[in-house]
């Protein structure tokens, strides 16, 4: 008997991470022309669950759920036994990692990643026609990327200073613009915050793909939204920065070749 290869995706965080992960393991599953699972890991405190976009790729099986949660390639990266989070059981290939790193899509052709991302945003935008806008946004992540409310308050209160009047913001803690400080700051600038209060990573995505310059503190919420929407990104992560250049030069290579 005959088995097909399995490529086995450990997904956790939010969207933004879960879809680097799904872009490298459709990569490899392409490469090896095997099966794509993924089965998702809540146990964190943010407890973000599998975006339901991504559902289609969930795995069914216990026995590979209950390898998978063991989240063994990883472990084995934190001791340095291994430089990425992949482990070769030669019937299938489990993945755990981040993959937000250039280095790790080496060894894929370039139609096994543009195959890949394709699918993606097939996936995220199904029947949606983006329509651009010649205007700013600014995403700003805020919560788990600081310590405590004051360091919130005065890292908003900088960035709004610098930036660009009649700019749009989205940021997942609003409440924190009802603070007089930042609403003055708001009000002066005419800056329109674009409330994504409920929404799902995905809604959050499509509020965001149809502008022409995306701004953020190193958003992987942002990154995708960049790279589906073709917009400018704006981003300090060097490394980041040098994967959406890479990732965004194969999309458009892909849509030249298509017109």
């Amino acid at each position: 008997m005959i088995f097909n290869k399995k490529i086995i995706v450990v997904t956790h965080g939010g969207i933004g991470n879960q879809l680097f992960q799904l872009l490298y393991g459709l990569s490899l599953s392409k490469k090896l022309n095997a099966n794509i699972e993924v089965y998702h890991d809540a146990r964190y405190a943010h407890s973000f669950h599998l975006d339901d976009k991504l559902k289609f790729f969930e795995g069914k099986s216990n026995f590979w759920k209950f390898l998978a949660m063991i989240r063994l390639p990883k472990i084995l990266k934190k001791l340095n036994i291994v430089k990425i989070g992949r482990l070769d059981l030669g019937i299938a290939i489990i993945l755990d990692d981040y993959f937000q790193d250039l280095a790790d899509y080496d060894n894929f052709k370039s139609e096994n990643i543009q195959y890949s991302f394709n699918l993606i945003k097939i996936l995220i935008l199904k029947n949606i026609i983006v329509e651009k806008s010649p205007k700013t946004l600014v995403h700003i992540r805020l919560k788990d990327f600081f310590n405590n409310f004051q360091e919130e308050l005065l890292y908003v209160i900088n960035l709004i200073n610098k930036i660009n009047d009649f700019s749009f913001i989205i940021t997942n803690n609003e409440s924190l613009f009802n603070e007089p400080q930042i609403r003055r700051l708001v009000v002066s600038k005419c800056l329109t915050i674009i409330s994504t209060e409920g929404k799902s990573g995905n809604q959050v995505i499509l509020e965001m793909i149809n502008f022409d310059k995306i701004s953020s503190n190193d958003s992987t919420l942002a990154f995708w939204a960049a790279l589906i929407g073709d917009a400018e990104l704006l981003i300090q992560n060097k490394k980041l920065s040098e994967l959406f250049i890479f990732l965004r030069t194969l999309n458009q290579q892909v849509v030249e070749f298509s017109r």
